[in-house]
């Protein structure tokens, strides 16, 4: 599911639940009426006066405020009144009201006034949807992370084999499960020619800290740039990131392979390193172009966060293409 339809559903559910919490108060008041006659009748009284109240401001405009005051006082008689009905007859006034999900939002998924932001339910919801867009093969695991596909012949210009160094960045990536989220370096950088196991690793993390109790979500840079393609059209960039600003942890494979458009990769993804490094949240990115791209293609200020070496691990990972058999 896109992170478009995602949100789409989304508010679907904050309708659905907030007409059924409205109606059901509703209904709860009509049961109250024929408990207190008297509650009903003053309930029934203070729509006649808002009504009135209506009327003659149309009709006298000039008198608004003396016409409102008015109506404030008599609304405040009645509303007394109506308290003092269902106190009688055992009935808790608040019990009468609609019992929203989220208070805060009160079913609509937004808060603040005059702007409106994202609730905190929101974004919750949001997050859940991308987690459950995080499809893990059910092949990758550190527990089916198979050496023997490595060569254990020595590489050219290393005193150790493709085995044995895919041995050592195995274990750096347990360790780094182990610790979560209190790793020295939060972020993790692969990089290399395809087929050398770069994705396979990421995915192997991102599943493990899942099993771990952990919100990590797995996602390529080609899908991550069409969400926000996708939003800018709708106008709501900060909504389609908030996900992925949030999660725990975010691993982004195949980092230079979407296209490029009009600034779209530099600006979308400065802004969502940016604001994970601000708060500390560990990024994982698997990319096949060297640092001299990732520069030329992102900015310096992208590939200084990526590069940064006082809080990520870097991993170059050389050898056989495994897909060559």
């Amino acid at each position: 599911m896109n992170n478009t339809n995602a949100l789409t559903e989304i508010m679907a559910g904050y309708a659905s639940r907030r007409a059924k919490a409205e109606q059901d108060a509703i209904k709860r008041a009509r049961e109250a009426g024929l408990k207190a006659p008297v509650y009903a009748k003053a309930l029934l009284l203070e729509r006649e006066a808002l009504v009135r109240y209506g009327k003659a401001v149309l009709e006298a405009p000039d008198n608004a405020d003396e016409l409102k005051a008015a109506l404030e006082r008599e609304r405040a008689a009645l509303i007394l009144e109506r308290e003092a009905a269902l106190k009688a007859a055992g009935i808790d006034p608040a019990s009468l009201l609609p019992k929203y999900e989220c208070e805060h939002c009160r079913d609509t998924g937004y808060c603040g006034d005059p702007i409106k932001r994202p609730c905190g339910c929101m974004a919750q919801r949001l997050m859940e949807a991308a987690l459950v867009g995080t499809h893990l093969d059910e092949r990758v695991s550190f527990e089916k992370f198979n050496l023997s596909l490595f060569s254990g012949d020595l590489m050219n210009g290393r005193a150790e084999s493709q085995r044995a160094y895919m041995e050592k960045v195995k274990r750096a990536g347990e360790r780094y499960c182990e610790r979560f989220p209190d790793n020295p370096k939060p972020n993790v950088l692969f990089y290399g020619m395809p087929g050398l196991g770069k994705s396979f690793m990421l995915g192997c993390i991102v599943r493990r800290l899942i099993e771990r109790g952990h919100n990590a979500i797995l996602i390529t840079a080609y899908a991550l740039q069409d969400i926000v393609l996708r939003e800018r059209i709708q106008n709501q960039n900060t909504l389609a990131l908030a996900p992925y600003i949030n999660v725990d942890l975010l691993a982004i494979d195949d980092l230079g392979g979407e296209p490029r458009i009009n600034n779209v990769s530099s600006e979308s993804f400065f802004s969502l390193i940016n604001e994970r490094t601000r708060a500390n949240r560990a990024t994982l990115v698997a990319t096949n172009i060297a640092s001299s791209e990732l520069q030329d293609r992102y900015g310096d200020s992208v590939a200084s966060r990526l590069l940064d070496v006082n809080t990520t691990s870097i991993f170059w990972l050389r050898g056989r293409d495994l897909r060559q058999g």
